[in-house]
């Protein structure tokens, strides 16, 4: 079965351009922002992984993030954060269950991929 992964990103390009890269692989929802996000979660099947950017408007990743981990629907998917500032967001590692670290803007396509793989291979064992 195809995993499925939602994206949240407000930027156009980078949203079009990491569902461009995944689609061959994945089944790809996105989202404009967490509060997007958190509608269609509230709606839909839940994804495989999900894989945000931190600044946004309505709802930043954190406060997606911080939600998520807070409902427990919701609390064992698990996120990888895409950021232009991973070092400042190192803390998100100690204080939420479901996040599986950050990789830094711009993407890296092979990076992005494995992460992703190792995401899936850590949830499997």
């Amino acid at each position: 079965m195809t995993k499925r992964i939602l994206v949240v990103e407000d930027d156009q390009s980078t949203l079009k351009a990491v569902k461009f890269l995944l689609s061959d692989y994945y089944k790809v929802v996105t989202a404009g922002n967490g509060a997007e996000a958190m509608e269609w979660l509230s709606d839909n099947d839940l994804p495989d992984l999900i894989i945000t950017d931190i600044e946004m408007p309505r709802m930043s990743g954190l406060e997606m993030i911080e939600a998520l981990d807070d409902d427990l629907r919701f609390s064992q998917v698990p996120v990888i954060v895409m950021s232009s500032n991973c070092y400042k967001d190192s803390c998100l590692e100690r204080e939420y269950a479901n996040y599986y670290g950050c990789l830094d803007k711009p993407l890296v396509p092979s990076e992005l991929l494995l992460k992703i793989e190792k995401v899936f291979l850590a949830k499997a064992s």
